[in-house]
């Protein structure tokens, strides 16, 4: 502290700060700065009742706005699917189609995906999330028998929680098998995160 109760680095140094108000525990950084005032940035929260909220935990949210046209239908894999709209980035870790892991740890992906134009010779249809240690399979289905009865759409879901280091990636892939490439996917169902 300075002559006036200010927190104020002592050196060239990182500072950190816990406090506990009214039973909630809250823990505070800050980066590595020179002598002078110091900002903290909540980091971590556990409140009376054990919840617990960390403000700065990587999550993302994006979506497809636009139909991707004839994609995949002849065995051509579409990787990564392009995901434009984001609406959440916490820790800026996701861009160019692919989340990228800020630290070592357990990830829960998931996502959801929306097609069109499956016909009867689409035989197979294959997606995955695709991290840097591993291929986890969200469906392997034969496409056509599972559309909607009105007409040639087809939803999939899946969910993986993978083990992740960092800077390892992930990202999602669509493949159907058999007919020709007129494989659409489209919104507004189709996203990750």
């Amino acid at each position: 502290y300075d002559s006036s109760g200010n927190y104020v680095y002592i050196t060239n140094d990182e500072a950190s700060k816990y406090t506990l108000y009214n039973g909630t525990h809250i823990w505070y950084t800050t980066a590595t700065a020179t002598t002078g005032d110091v900002t903290f940035s909540e980091r971590m929260k556990i409140s009376a009742g054990g919840n617990v909220t960390a403000p700065t935990n990587c999550y993302f949210s994006v979506e497809l706005s636009s139909a991707a046209s004839n994609v995949t239908g002849d065995d051509h894999n579409y990787t990564p699917i392009v995901f434009d709209t984001e609406h959440f980035d916490i820790g800026g870790n996701f861009a160019s189609n692919v989340f990228t892991a800020p630290v070592t740890g357990k990830y829960l992906l998931e996502t959801t995906l929306y097609m069109n134009g499956i016909v009867s010779g689409h035989t197979a249809l294959r997606s995955h999330i695709r991290t840097s240690n591993r291929t986890h399979a969200i469906s392997y289905i034969n496409p056509y028998a599972m559309q909607d009865a009105n007409g040639p759409l087809l939803l999939i879901h899946g969910s993986v929680l993978v083990d992740m280091d960092a800077s390892d990636t992930a990202y999602v892939d669509l493949n159907v098998l058999g007919g020709a490439r007129v494989v659409d996917v489209t919104p507004p169902y189709t996203r990750f995160q």
